[in-house]
């Protein structure tokens, strides 16, 4: 009787750490497909880059990152002729449920254009997922560092992402 009992418990807890390993796969691949869209786009196809972010993006922040797409980072890519690709090197799983995760995804980016290429590596890009209709999505992403980024300055008149902030951490 015990060691039906234990088997059953056995069972039971690995059938939980299959879900909980199969939960975290799917937030993770989510999570580094989005971040490495998030920074990547050329500007003769910048449709086809708003497409991919909107693919893994909530219909509220995907909305909401279009609008400010189209009415002003647009031009600014294009005035610049930039180009940019990232790639994730490590993804960094937070705080999991079965409806929201944290993940913190590091990339390296490449960009250039007019004033020529600029090679970043250690961009920071902190996402809250939710899931939505059965697949995990983006509500939220949260630049860290994104100046070393290449992204524009504060002040320069060029807007951040919907949601996002910019954190700089000083040690010492």
């Amino acid at each position: 009787v015990v060691a039906t009992f234990l088997g059953v418990l056995a069972a039971q807890f690995k059938a939980e750490l299959d879900r909980e390993r199969g939960r975290r796969q799917d937030v993770e691949a989510v999570a580094a497909r989005f971040a490495a869209n998030f920074v990547t786009y050329d500007y003769r196809s910048l449709d086809d880059s708003l497409e991919r972010i909107r693919d893994d993006a909530t219909a509220k922040f995907g909305n909401e990152y279009e609008r400010l797409f189209r009415t002003s980072v647009r031009t600014l890519i294009t005035e610049t002729k930039a180009q940019s690709r990232g790639t994730v090197t490590d993804v960094f799983v937070g705080e999991l449920d079965d409806e929201a995760a944290n993940v913190l995804t590091v990339l390296n980016v490449e960009r250039q254009g007019i004033s020529g290429r600029v090679p970043v590596a250690g961009t920071y890009l902190e996402l809250a997922l939710v899931r939505s209709g059965g697949t995990w999505k983006v509500d939220n992403v949260t630049a860290i560092n994104s100046t070393q980024a290449g992204a524009p300055p504060p002040g320069s008149g060029a807007p951040a992402a919907p949601g996002a902030t910019t954190t700089t951490s000083v040690a010492g």
